[in-house]
C-alpha cells in the first residue's frame, strides 16, 4: 500500500527554475566529486604500485580539477558580476501624440 500524497499546507512545490538551479548544483557537485576521487585514487594507485603511467593519469587528473574548480570559480564571478549591474528599467511612459506633432525631433533616435 503506497501512501498518497496530501498536499501540505503552506508548502509550495519548487519552481521550473529552482528545479533546474538544484539539478544543476548537483551536476556540478557530481563532476568535482568524481575529479576528487579520480585524482587521489591515481595517486594512491601509482604510489602503491609504482607505475609511472599511473602518476602520469594522476597529473592529467590533478590538471582537469584545477581546470574545473577555475571554471566554477569563474562562472561564480560572472554571475555576482550580473547581479550587480543588471538593473531593471522603470516601465516606459508613453509618449502624446499631441507632443509628437508639436515635436517631431521625439521620433528621432540617437546613434550613441
Amino acid at each position: 500500500m503506497t501512501p498518497s500524497r496530501v498536499p501540505v499546507r503552506g508548502v509550495r512545490s519548487p519552481s521550473p527554475v529552482s528545479a533546474a538551479r538544484s539539478r544543476t548544483i548537483r551536476r556540478r557537485r557530481d563532476v568535482l566529486t568524481a575529479l576528487l576521487v579520480a585524482s587521489v585514487a591515481t595517486l594512491a594507485l601509482g604510489l602503491l604500485f609504482s607505475m609511472g603511467i599511473m602518476l602520469v593519469a594522476h597529473v592529467v587528473a590533478d590538471i582537469l580539477l584545477v581546470a574545473y574548480v577555475a571554471l566554477l570559480v569563474h562562472q561564480r564571478n560572472v554571475a555576482a558580476e550580473r547581479d550587480m549591474k543588471v538593473r531593471f528599467l522603470p516601465g516606459a511612459n508613453r509618449v502624446d501624440p499631441a507632443l509628437l506633432r508639436v515635436e517631431p525631433a521625439l521620433l528621432r533616435r540617437s546613434a550613441n
